[in-house]
């Protein structure tokens, strides 16, 4: 543990905004180690967006259908949001979505609800550097994260 607060990282929650786009290696990594290859990202821009389909925030994934495998990043102001509809659309289209989340997370209702005994989640290794402005941020984020995967049932 020796160096261990002497990492930078950044405090997202102090930020002016949500928007931190997620590292395309790190999104490529886990589209392979998952098998999970996503069409959709619902909470993206057409600068930050990991999928050829996506919605903007005036489009307003919360609002729209998914129809098909999808990738979610949400703003975390309104993760729970993202993984409810998450849930809905996977149990109404039989799709495969994976959506990234603070680990701080798991004590709240939508956790236990959505997540806990009705599908896998997986803990990712070490900080990620999200990308702010099409750059890596110069700090690491000070949450750790987890993997919500919902899989189509065949």
């Amino acid at each position: 543990m020796k160096g261990f607060l002497s990492i930078p990282y950044i405090n997202l929650s102090l930020t002016a905004d949500d928007e931190w786009e997620t590292p395309k290696e790190f999104f490529d990594d886990l589209c392979e180690k998952y098998s999970i290859n996503p069409r959709l990202d619902p909470c993206a821009t057409s600068a930050n967006r990991k999928c050829l389909l996506f919605f903007t925030e005036e489009e307003n994934g919360l609002r729209q259908d998914w129809e098909h495998d999808v990738w979610c990043n949400p703003p975390h102001t309104m993760t729970g949001d993202f993984v409810r509809k998450a849930h809905e659309e996977w149990l109404k289209n039989n799709i495969n979505i994976m959506i990234l989340v603070p680990a701080n997370t798991v004590s709240t209702i939508w956790w236990h609800e959505c997540v806990e005994n009705v599908t896998e989640y997986h803990a990712i290794k070490g900080r990620i550097r999200f990308i702010r402005d099409g750059k890596p941020s110069k700090f690491v984020s000070r949450n750790s994260y987890i993997l919500i995967i919902y899989r189509n049932y065949e």
